[in-house]
C-alpha cells in the first residue's frame, strides 16, 4: 500500500467517524442476508457487537503504517474467529458485505 492509498483510507475513515453505525449495520444486513447461518453466532442485541466492529475497523486504519503490526492483529483476530468456527469461505462473505456496505456510504 503506497502513501497516497493509506491517506485515502484514513480520509475515508474520518467520514465514518461521526457516526460510523449506520455503516456497520448495513454491513451485517448484508452479511446475514447473503449468509443466514451466521446470523445465529450473534446476540439478537448487535449493539455491543456494533461498536465493536467499528473499533475494530478504526484500530486497523490506526495501524496501516504499520504492515507488521498490522498483520499480527489481524491474523490473532482471524484465530479467534477459526475458533468459533469461521471458516475460508467466510472471510470472502464478510468481505462481500462489507465492500457493499462501504459502497452505500461513499
Amino acid at each position: 500500500m503506497t502513501r497516497d492509498d493509506a491517506a485515502l483510507v484514513r480520509a475515508s475513515l474520518e467520514s465514518l467517524r461521526p457516526d460510523p453505525i449506520p455503516v456497520v449495520n448495513n454491513f451485517y444486513m448484508r452479511l446475514f442476508a447473503i449468509a443466514p447461518r451466521i446470523r445465529a453466532v450473534f446476540p439478537d442485541d448487535m449493539s455491543a457487537q456494533n461498536r465493536k466492529f467499528a473499533d475494530m475497523i478504526d484500530a486497523a486504519v490506526q495501524m496501516i503504517d504499520n504492515p507488521a503490526v498490522l498483520e499480527a492483529e489481524l491474523a490473532a483476530l482471524g484465530r479467534q474467529h477459526a475458533a468459533l468456527g469461521a471458516g475460508s469461505a467466510d472471510y470472502a462473505l464478510v468481505e462481500e458485505a462489507l465492500l457493499w456496505a462501504l459502497g452505500r456510504h461513499f
